[in-house]
């Protein structure tokens, strides 16, 4: 009951009593956007599920592991854009990603 009075509380402060119309179009399933949207979203998953590991694994320091998870993130996404994509990285920037790879796992290794 209380969702219903939230929701018509948020139409008339709207302006209006009806709820907005969804317009639908037909789309069609193909395999190529399956594939183009599981990829990323698999991708997704496995951060997740590696972040709320990291917490169950630490459970006295989420910044820190916030941290690390954001720094293999980095590496790992500049990793695969090189890789995947070609992307042209400088001396400086290979050593630095080297240096943010071995720092997020130091510093998920020394925490514990």
């Amino acid at each position: 009951m209380r969702f219903g009075r939230a929701l018509k509380t948020t139409l008339v402060a709207r302006g209006t009593d009806d709820p907005p119309r969804i317009k639908h179009r037909k789309r069609l399933i193909r395999r190529s956007r399956v594939r183009t949207c599981a990829g990323p979203g698999l991708f997704n998953l496995g951060n997740s599920l590696f972040y709320l590991r990291a917490h169950q694994a630490l459970p006295h320091a989420p910044s820190l592991v916030f941290a690390g998870v954001n720094l293999g993130v980095v590496a790992l996404g500049a990793g695969v854009g090189m890789l995947a994509f070609r992307e042209r990285l400088g001396r400086i920037n290979l050593v630095a990603l080297g240096l943010v790879a071995l720092l997020a796992i130091a510093v998920l290794a020394l925490a514990q």
